[in-house]
């Protein structure tokens, strides 16, 4: 977590400090179509996650973002 370089790929975060529930930190590459506006503007951001399959999470395209949170952006 110190290099600003390297990409990290789940790494489990102590659970002291993720007031003990499971936690992992991992890289996200976003591709600004996918976004409202091209621009990361909102404090939430829909993931698609398949740990048992991969390591790898990427944006859910804007397109499909609950009406509820599109109408946010």
């Amino acid at each position: 977590m110190t290099n600003e370089l390297a990409r990290a790929g789940r790494i489990e975060i102590p659970s002291a400090r993720c007031r003990a529930r499971k936690t992992f930190l991992t890289t996200c590459l976003v591709h600004p179509p996918h976004l409202p506006g091209g621009v990361l503007s909102q404090s939430l951001l829909p993931l698609v996650i398949c740990p048992k399959e991969t390591d790898a999470v990427m944006p859910l395209p804007y397109r499909y973002w609950p009406t509820a949170l599109r109408n946010r952006a």
